[in-house]
């Protein structure tokens, strides 16, 4: 909950229908309010996390751990986690069975692997609910935004399907959803849009658990639990049956379906009779004698209200019914709301089903009115497929449409089909917001807090004001330091504007690198507010910028926060500073009542880090104003700039990169059109993108010291994004650089000189560089001291130059961190966190088999720093080589990849035999030729020999003539076939909620296999894309989601687990504490003749490490001295020279385990919160820690 909550009268315009005399209002997301339904009326919550539902179960088993709640029974609910969400279904099933009332949360895909129990519960009588965040389905990519292709696959297993719009809605309807299934004995899919909805903070009514057991149908419940499993009593369930009686058994339950509608209907109005708010099947808002209506359901039922509104208040007769019941789907209530005097019929779909004659909702609408015999024009639409915004101004367009002579249909609104021309057109934006109703964005990057302040600010404003509120938050899909856009409303009418704001009141930028890429004051209303962070160097401001600022006249302001923040000794820390600047500007809330409820936020939020945090905080609030200035900006000059800005990105010719990557990095992707896209309809995207990226959000860089440096490239090696890097150079070179450089002499290579350089406007600033050099040779300066532009001289110059990296050879087989520093990564500028511990492992991976590597990636962290649209991280080598990215699903990521390593290895195969069989074909055509490929036939499977002979062949069939069409087949053939010579380097990566959890019985599968695949386990120990939840490889007493007391459970062994088949390679590594360990390690799996596991320890921001993910080397060196994390090799190849196969390859722990976990929060909280319980937790897995160093130590001796 964001806010505290209040009880405020009600208004006695409800009257006698009111039974409740308060109103309990709170500010809260769609997740929150679904969750505060389910914990009230459920004795169990199960669930498992996955965006963007995980909200909603995080709190049920935050609320339950604590024990301080007590549901509508009087008890606290058992509420706990499965290892995916197929295992939440079958949990379940047999708690509905064993006559518990119980819930989830779940969306997308979850929802699929949901699917084979949904069907055995649907007509058993089973009351249970699962609460769905509904996200688009993924298809050749994947996006966690919104649309209704997953819960519209569940149309047939007999699950009713019951929708909301809004915030509030997600509470009564859930609400609704849970009393129905237990009075109708059907199990309920209570689904509203995921982040439109169940991310949007709104300040909403809540009913206390004592208001909702009002409604309790108790003698259902009765009945319930009496039917439930039990031996004194027994019945069985399940059975195989033969198809004589089936169809009749299925049949049997149609009449309960048939009788659920009036059900819900009735409790609907029960609801109404304790809230006032009044809901139907199917609420018809609207002219009462409208001859243009839409059906619709979800958010954007909300924003066809305000637009029927908008237009019945113009003259119009338009109406909008929202379907609130779609399973069952009743004629009979659809019958009912839709007016006598309707004349044109539009249905509105959010999904899209290829190759049907409409869309799910379309065609119920259009069944029900041609079989009750009404014949009039029934057009369908499709919207907002993939979480596209669907505004205001489209919902006109679709009653514009009603209303010509010929409507368009089977159309889509929100996109320019260039290719089937089915969209409606797109017209310029109206604001239909009320004008009552203040509106504000703010623009930040993501972990830099602006989304978090804004939050607090909703909370604020419920709390201490009448007004209604309402805070969406739109971001780049990075890991952080990408954009974030927060759109704010307050006003005091109902707020139903689902969508992007059109016209700002105030428009704020909280960070100076953003007003040089992102349309910032697009979206700001003429004289509105518009404020900066910045340096208040206004020459350096885009002209464009500039003219949008002046013709939209534009009170602008300026603050230098960053300096601020700084100065005070809490670098970066900006985002409290400008929540006090929008309280002053804004006038929302009074702006010393604002400061003091702040600084009281502060002191809750940050005494857990110490007073000394608190109190810089509370002074770096009250300097805020008083470096809050407004700028007077000479308006006709920056009307008329003399010269606009280059463009930011080169014309490539690659249509893809030129029309369709580049556009959508610069926030145009709403304009491409379709035809665009036929350029990848089969999901390919070219490598390397993120190199033209350019996030520029680093405020300090790394300058080198030459005269300090060893040469050594550890800071290259530990880089998580690949943004410093060694150079090899000659004084021409140097001297002939765009700016005066220093350089030194380069080891044991004559005439050259070394230097490390850094790209300025890819470094995010995480400072693990300098952490980890050992020789003091990099300092993190401010970039007010430093230039940015300078810096990129260079490195653009740099980049230039001669690539000398043959000058220092990397040998594989004896891999070392200074030469693999040379080679050039194939994994660059990802999306990463500051400090991520992840990228440098997957980058020198790439150093060392990059040029031949197939990845499977597991879905989680890995794949959003890789690969985020449009912005793709690996790359290629000068020949255009580099590693071939794909990726499944979460939980198959071990099977694609077998099913990859099959096919490459299947047509290498066929290669050899043709070859083989053919071989005096080639020795007419070319003796040398012929020679190579026999010879690649014995080298095939080796790495070095494989690459070095595939070269040669290629170059000696490019001496030959062209191959003609009628040339032998197996000329054809092998030509053919030539980028498949090299060895294959088969990776299967992801992390430990893939590999320990949902995706551990494909691993496992995989393991037992003698394939020569590797795999990489990248342990942060939690799942960390979702949030940091609990996953089998936290240990035990770490605090994380669906722990929040600690784990109680211990940490699975997936080594000794992988070492138990004998014939897998299996590794433990921890790149900051040995870092030549682990290319040593991932050398020797790489070489390996069979399956291989390198278990990678990850340091992670959920962690919480004190000074940041920048002290991960010393964290990580602290694991293994104190037996936290251990480092072994198990080479299966060692039995064959009569050797041990296991090798322990760190010392017996000398350190306390304790003196790690106090450096991260994730265990000092427990401490700090509950000392007892943190101090026998903390002893406890001291003695895991013990019992584990024991087991391996015997393991050495045998």
């Amino acid at each position: 909950m964001f806010s505290l909550s209040r009880r405020i009268p009600r208004a006695s315009s409800l009257g006698r229908w009111v039974m409740q005399s308060w109103k309990h209002m709170v500010a809260v997301d769609g997740n929150e309010a679904a969750a505060h339904v389910a914990f009230g009326l459920c004795d169990v919550g199960l669930g498992y996390p996955i965006t963007p539902a995980s909200g909603g179960f995080e709190l049920m088993e935050k609320w339950s751990s604590t024990g301080t709640m007590k549901n509508a029974f009087g008890e606290v609910p058992d509420v706990f986690m499965l290892q995916s969400e197929a295992g939440v279904s079958g949990a379940l099933h047999g708690a509905l069975s064993g006559g518990v009332l119980a819930s989830t949360f779940t969306s997308c895909q979850g929802l699929m692997l949901m699917m084979p129990n949904l069907f055995k519960m649907g007509n058993s009588a089973l009351p249970g609910v699962i609460h769905v965040a509904s996200r688009s389905m993924g298809r050749s990519g994947v996006t966690i935004f919104p649309d209704h292709s997953d819960v519209m696959t569940t149309r047939v297993t007999g699950w009713a399907l019951l929708n909301s719009g809004s915030v509030q809605e997600a509470h009564d309807l859930a609400l609704v959803s849970h009393l129905s299934a237990m009075k109708g004995n059907i199990p309920f899919i209570h689904f509203y849009d995921g982040f439109r909805t169940s991310h949007e903070i709104a300040k909403i009514e809540y009913l206390e658990y004592e208001e909702m057991a009002k409604l309790l149908p108790q003698e259902d419940i009765k009945a319930f639990r009496a039917r439930a499993f039990n031996p004194e009593h027994p019945k069985s369930r399940g059975s195989v049956i033969n198809n004589d009686v089936m169809f009749q058994v299925l049949e049997a339950s149609h009449q309960a379906y048939n009788k659920l509608p009036n059900i819900v209907q009735e409790t609907m109005d029960d609801v109404k009779k304790l809230t006032g708010r009044s809901y139907h099947l199917f609420d018809y808002v609207g002219h009462p004698e409208a001859k243009h209506v839409a059906l619709i359901m979800g958010s954007a039922g909300e924003t066809m209200e305000e637009t029927v509104k908008y237009l019945n208040a113009r003259g119009e007769k338009v109406g909008v019914i929202r379907v609130r019941l779609y399973r069952p789907f009743s004629h009979e209530h659809l019958l009912q709301a839709l007016p006598k005097t309707v004349k044109v019929v539009t249905v509105m779909d959010r999904v899209r089903e290829y190759g049907s004659n409409g869309e799910p909702l379309y065609l119920d609408v259009s069944a029900c009115l041609s079989s009750h015999g009404i014949h009039i024009p029934v057009i369908n639409g499709v919207y907002g497929v993939g979480g596209k915004d669907f505004t205001a101004t489209m919902a006109k367009t679709v009653y514009d449409n009603m209303k010509v002579m010929s409507p368009k249909r089977d159309f889509t609104v929100g996109i320019i089909d260039d290719v089937l021309h089915s969209n409606l057109p797109l017209l310029p934006e109206v604001n239909m917001t009320p004008k009552s109703i203040r509106q504000c964005v703010f623009w930040g990057i993501g972990a830099d807090g602006t989304v978090g302040a804004n939050k607090e600010a909703i909370s604020i404003i419920s709390e201490n004001t009448d007004l209604n509120a309402q805070g969406y938050f739109m971001f780049e899909a990075k890991k952080s330091g990408g954009w974030t856009v927060s759109h704010l409303r307050f006003g005091p009418e109902k707020i139903q504007s689902e969508y992007e704001i059109v016209e700002a009141d105030y428009v704020a930028c909280h960070n100076e690198a953003l007003l040089a890429k992102y349309p910032i004051v697009d979206r700001l209303k003429k004289g509105g507010i518009l404020v900066f962070n910045s340096s208040g160097d206004f020459d350096r401001l885009p002209p464009e910028l500039k003219r949008d600022i002046a013709a939209r006249d534009a009170r602008l302001f300026n603050i230098n926060a960053t300096k601020l923040s700084y100065d005070l000794g809490m670098p970066g820390r900006i985002n409290m500073m400008m929540q006090v600047v929008f309280f002053k500007l804004a006038e929302v809330v009074d702006v010393n009542l604002a400061m003091d409820l702040l600084k009281n936020f502060i002191r809750k939020q940050y005494a857990k880090k110490g007073q000394e945090v608190v109190d810089a905080n509370i002074k770096m609030l009250e300097a805020s104003l008083d470096n809050l200035k407004e700028i007077k900006y000479p308006k006709e000059e920056w009307l008329n700039p003399k010269e606009l800005s280059k463009p930011r990105y080169p014309r490539t010719g690659n249509p893809v990169l030129d029309e369709v990557i580049f556009p959508t990095m610069d926030m145009k992707g709403n304009e491409i059109p379709v035809s665009k896209f036929l350029l990848a309809v089969d999901g390919y995207y070219p490598n390397g993108t993120s190199a033209y990226e350019k996030r520029d959000v680093s405020v300090r860089l790394p300058v080198w010291d030459a005269k300090k440096c060893t040469q050594c490239n550890q800071c290259v090696l530990m880089c998580p994004h690949a943004c410093i890097r060694p150079f090899l150079i000659t004084e021409e070179e140097k001297d002939a650089s765009p700016y005066p450089i220093t350089a030194a002499k380069a080891r044991r290579l004559k005439d050259l000189q070394f230097r490390i350089q850094v790209s300025p406007y890819d470094c995010i600033s995480c400072g693990l560089c300098a952490e980890v050099c050992p020789d003091a040779a990099l300092t993190m300066t401010s970039t007010d001291i430093v230039s940015k532009t300078e810096y990129n001289a260079v490195w653009e110059y740099v980049r230039a130059l001669p690539d000398r990296k043959d000058m220092v050879p990397f040998k594989l087989e004896k891999p070392d961190v200074r030469s693999l520093g040379f080679q050039t990564p194939l994994l660059e500028f990802s999306a990463a966190c500051a400090g991520c511990g992840e990228t440098a492992y997957m980058k020198a991976l790439t150093q060392m088999f990059g040029d031949r590597m197939y990845i499977s990636n597991a879905h989680g962290c890995s794949i959003v720093w890789a690969s985020t649209f449009p912005s793709f991280a690996y790359t290629t080598n000068e020949k255009g080589h580099g590693p071939a990215w794909g990726s499944s699903l979460f939980e198959d990521a071990a099977e694609f990849g077998l099913g990859m390593s099959k096919a490459i290895g299947k047509r290498r195969i066929n290669l050899r035999d043709r070859i083989i069989a053919d071989i005096s074909l080639f020795e007419k055509l070319d003796s040398e030729l012929a020679a190579l490929l026999k010879k690649w036939t014995t080298v095939m499977d080796d790495p070095v020999e494989s690459v070095a002979v595939s070269d040669l062949i290629k170059i000696r069939f490019s001496a030959l003539p062209p191959i003609a069409p009628d040339a032998p087949y197996s000329i054809r053939f092998i030509h053919d076939n030539l980028d498949i010579l090299r060895k294959p380097s088969q990776w299967i990566i992801g992390g430990d909620g893939w590999a320990y959890d949902i995706g551990f019985n494909g691993l496992d599968h995989v393991m037992s296999q003698t394939d020569n695949v590797n795999i990489l386990v990248m342990d942060n120990e939690a799942y960390a894309n979702t949030g940091f939840q609990l996953s089998k490889s936290t240990p035990h007493g770490s605090v994380v989601k669906f722990a929040a007391l600690g784990n109680r459970g211990h940490k699975k062994d997936l080594g000794m687990i992988a070492m138990a088949y004998g014939h897998v390679y299996v590794a433990s590594v921890a790149m900051g504490a040995n870092k030549q360990h682990y290319l040593r390690a991932v050398k020797e799996a790489e070489a390996y003749n069979g399956p291989s596991i390198v278990l990678a320890y990850c340091p992670c921001i959920g962690h919480g490490i004190d000074g940041s993910l920048c002290m991960s080397q010393s964290q990580q060196e602290l694991a293994v001295q104190t037996g936290y994390w251990p480092l072994y090799r198990y080479n299966p190849d060692l039995r064959k020279e009569g050797k041990s196969p296991f090798i322990l390859d760190c010392k017996e722990p000398t350190v306390n385990v304790e003196e790690f976990l106090k450096n991260e929060t994730r265990y000092s909280m427990m401490m700090s919160q509950f000392p007892d319980v943190g101090a026998r937790l903390h002893k406890e897995l001291q003695q895991d820690v013990t019992d584990r160093w024991r087991r391996l130590e015997n393991l050495a001796k045998l």
